[in-house]
Formats: C-alpha cells, structure tokens, sequence
C-alpha cells in the first residue's frame, strides 16, 4: 500500500520556488497593477518523472490575525490542469473575472501535484507537493501602513500590528528586543497583514521590561525597521 504526505508551502517570498521533488513555479507573489486582470505563472518539470498539477484559486481574507480563504466566482485559472514531462514547462494564467474594486483584492494561488503522479526516490511513500502562492489585484491608491502597538491585557502584555493602509504588508524576522538586551523572536517566515486586518502576538514581557524600554526590528518591504514600542493603554 502507498501512503502520501502532503508538504504544503506557503508565503514565500522569493522570486521562484523549486524543490527537489521536481516542481517549480515562477514567480511566487504577485502584484497586479491596475488596467490590468491577468497573472501568468510557469510551472516547469526540473525532475525526472512525468508530473501532474491541480491550479486553483480562492479569495483570500483575514479575521482575528488568521486566514480565511473561500470558493469564489471571481478568479479562474486557464487550464486548470497540467501535466509536465521531465524538463517541460507550461504558462498557466489566472483571471479576475469580477470588475477591479477600488480597494485591493486578495487571493491565494495553489499548485498542487496530483496524487497519482507523485514521485520520490523511495518506494511505499509518496511526497506531494502543495505550493500556496499570494496574488494581489492594486487598490487604486496602494500604500501600505502599519500601526504597532504594545498593550496590556488580563493575560499578559501583547503585540499587536493594524494594517490602516489600502495595500497589504509583508513581514519577516519580526523581533522585540528590551533593554537589557533580550531578544523575544515573535514571527518566523512571511506573515501578511492584509488591508483592514491585524495581528497579535502574546510576549513574554515582565512590568520591568517594559518600564526599561523596548524596541521593534521588523523587516517590512524587503527594508529592515527599528522603532520603539509604547505601552498604548
């Protein structure tokens, strides 16, 4: 009997993903200007067994800091299957197919390798390949603006960012550091704040690490920012 493990990736912010598996998709985020409702994504083949891939999208919103993702009429993926020979690539387009709204319209992108097509160099499992993609329509006015705030609540002091902005924010290696030199790691990997969304973290704060000072690195828009946090309430 074959079993199947799935390996899901998600938020990546580089240009291209490839993995060893064979399966690469170019570019990961996309951006899409205004007068324009069209994305072009290439999947290409790098392995050395024929592949098959599911393309499909969903709109994509945020509630309470967590993603909620939804069927919707609005997107569509032309073809919405292919299958790649070693070495073989393919363009696949994804379309809005609602009128552009003034405000930007987020959607999340999947590439997903059919079941019977996987391959791994071991026989009895099988490794699929899942890769979760973000793609932007503009607002008509983007601009990105995060607002941090550092509050005490029943539980603990926590962190939290709002995004009052028309354009989401991409965020990596978001850490607080006191003054006394202690660093509280808070977020690994890509994290988005969509327009009107926010986000909260619980940190590991005593009344006299705040009393000390503390500070904010965030690397925002490829930019590394330093900021002082000010207990809000």
């Amino acid at each position: 009997m074959r079993s199947f493990a799935l390996l899901v990736l998600s938020g990546w912010s580089l240009a291209s993903f490839c993995l060893g598996a064979g399966l690469q998709v170019t570019p990961i985020l996309q951006e899409i200007p205004r007068g324009e409702t069209t994305a072009l994504y290439q999947v290409r083949n790098t392995g050395e067994a024929a592949v098959t891939v599911q393309v499909s999208a969903r709109l994509w919103q945020q509630s309470n800091g967590e993603r909620l993702t939804l069927d919707t009429d609005s997107i569509r993926t032309n073809p919405p299957l292919i299958s790649l020979e070693p070495g073989q690539d393919e363009w696949v387009r994804v379309a809005l197919m609602s009128e552009r709204t003034d405000e930007e319209q987020a959607f999340r992108v999947y590439f997903s390798q059919v079941p019977e097509t996987a391959q791994t160099l071991h026989p009895g499992v099988r490794t699929l390949i899942r890769l979760d993609t973000p793609l932007f329509f503009q607002a008509r006015e983007p601009q990105t603006n995060l607002q941090w705030a550092l509050q005490q609540k029943a539980e603990g002091w926590q962190l939290q960012v709002l995004n009052t902005g028309t354009r989401f924010g991409q965020l990596t290696r978001l850490v607080v550091e006191t003054d006394g030199g202690r660093r509280l790691p808070i977020a690994e990997g890509v994290l988005y704040v969509l327009p009107g969304a926010s986000k909260t973290w619980r940190l590991d704060l005593t009344d006299v690490d705040v009393q000390g000072g503390l500070s904010l690195q965030v690397v925002s828009g490829g930019q590394v920012q330093f900021q002082p946090l000010n207990n809000t309430e």
